[in-house]
């Protein structure tokens, strides 16, 4: 199980299984809540049988094809032939992607995607473009359509519903001490009193503008002489020399053990806003000193969990919108890595939560 945190708050020292869905679609995006940032208005067909078609579309633009059955993280052994992946039946700790179990669930996933790609080439006569594909924590690929393509792909065999791509947008001191987490660290808040807990051993992702990877707070060593080791032994992402990304001259470390940056948000894991910094360091930044801060200076400062290790998933363009598309592969990739916490801080947008993709993929993920 994956814990979620929704919307970080806080001064950091960075700153230095459902059926196919027909629900009621919104007429207007709802009203900004983030730090100063102007939602587009985006007015939406309610009568259009894809989620979220905006009113009189034209041209091609990307589409979430949400396939029937569930990822491999919610998947519960309902198929003869196929046993259970998810943990929430086979009582693992983790969703292990290497079992044989998920192996031939995924194939069956890939073969039963694969067809409807297939439909969807022979009924439009051309080449599909994939920009993602998702079946970890969501099952469905992103692809390139014009509205009319979508509007015929939502009764193909094999799909649930179809979701045009939207925008989320980022969100926006409340001290250790008043959390109380203090006590906990120091152990005197724990009922057993059996040690010291400041995040240590814990993997925690960060989905939003990317990271400040040189900052301080990512470091490996904080400024109490606490000096960070790698609890998976591995990296992640970019910082892992098998991916097709890797670049060594990323400065990963034993602290920041993974970024990740997907197209729609610019291939770049860089924190080009400052926003996901802001966050990362209020969950687990390390402990610093004399921090100076709107020329005040801070005795210290830290996150809440200082002693995790982080992974960052920029899903957020440097103005601030967050394409769907992005933030269902970091919300994949993140159940894939099986971090012990995810923390979302981001908002705005369109919002069904019964059927909005990034919600259903986070509830797969609580069940990896």
């Amino acid at each position: 199980m994956i814990p979620l945190f929704l919307c970080g708050i806080g001064m950091s020292a960075a700153d230095a299984q459902l059926p196919k869905l027909q629900a009621e679609r919104p007429t207007a995006a709802p009203q900004p809540f983030n730090e100063g940032l102007v939602e587009k208005t985006v007015q939406y067909d309610k009568q259009s049988p894809v989620r979220y078609e905006i009113l009189r579309a034209t041209g091609p633009a990307v589409y979430i094809v949400q396939l029937e059955g569930s990822p491999l993280a919610s998947y519960r052994g309902d198929i003869p032939g196929l046993a259970a992946t998810s943990p929430a039946v086979t009582d693992d700790k983790k969703l292990d992607l290497r079992t044989s179990a998920s192996r031939a669930y995924s194939k069956h996933l890939a073969d039963k995607r694969d067809a409807v790609l297939d439909r969807m080439k022979t009924r439009f006569d051309r080449k599909i473009m994939v920009l993602h594909i998702y079946d970890v924590a969501y099952n469905g690929v992103a692809v390139e359509l014009t509205p009319e393509e979508a509007v015929q792909v939502v009764s193909m065999p094999g799909v649930r519903q179809v979701i045009r791509n939207f925008e989320r947008y980022i969100e926006t001191d409340v001290t250790p001490d008043f959390l109380n987490a203090v006590s906990i660290w120091d152990g005197s808040a724990i009922p057993s009193g059996d040690g010291v807990v400041m995040g240590e051993s814990v993997v925690v992702g960060i989905i939003d503008t990317g990271i400040n990877m040189d900052h301080r707070s990512f470091a490996v060593t904080a400024d109490d002489g606490y000096t960070h080791t790698n609890p998976r032994a591995q990296y992640y992402g970019w910082c892992n020399p098998g991916h097709p990304e890797y670049d060594a001259a990323l400065p990963c470390n034993d602290k920041l053990i993974g970024v990740y940056s997907y197209p729609g948000s610019g291939d770049n894991p860089e924190d080009d806003h400052s926003h996901g910094s802001h966050v990362g360091s209020t969950a687990a930044g390390n402990v610093l000193y004399d921090v100076v801060y709107a020329g005040v200076t801070l005795d210290q400062i830290s996150g809440m969990a200082p002693r995790a290790n982080i992974i960052a998933y920029d899903v957020c363009q440097a103005a601030g919108g967050c394409d769907i598309v992005s933030i269902l592969a970091a919300i994949d990739d993140a159940t894939t890595d099986q971090v012990d916490v995810i923390n979302y801080s981001i908002g705005g947008g369109p919002q069904e939560p019964w059927g909005d993709p990034d919600s259903e993929a986070f509830l797969a993920a609580r069940d990896a």
